[in-house]
């Protein structure tokens, strides 16, 4: 059942309100995936990686390069 944001009156909430109501629906959605257990394609692409990294520890990229490097393409914008 897809009902639009008219026929929910959501369209008629302050931008505040609609912020709001979004956060409140992304927490809802963020914490029933929490309480999801992965399906079987989601472990064995988890133990891929996982394999991946213990046979080639040196192929990772530091969180701080990853960072840099977006935080430098996206000022050049």
């Amino acid at each position: 059942m897809h009902r639009s944001i008219q026929e929910l009156g959501i369209d008629r909430l302050s931008v505040a309100d609609r912020i709001a109501l979004a956060q409140e629906i992304w927490d809802s959605i963020a914490e029933s995936v929490q309480n999801t257990a992965p399906n079987a394609a989601e472990i064995a692409e988890l133990d891929h990686r996982l394999s991946e990294d213990e046979n080639a520890p040196e192929s990772a990229i530091d969180w701080q390069q990853i960072r840099s490097a977006a935080l430098r393409k996206w000022s050049q914008n």
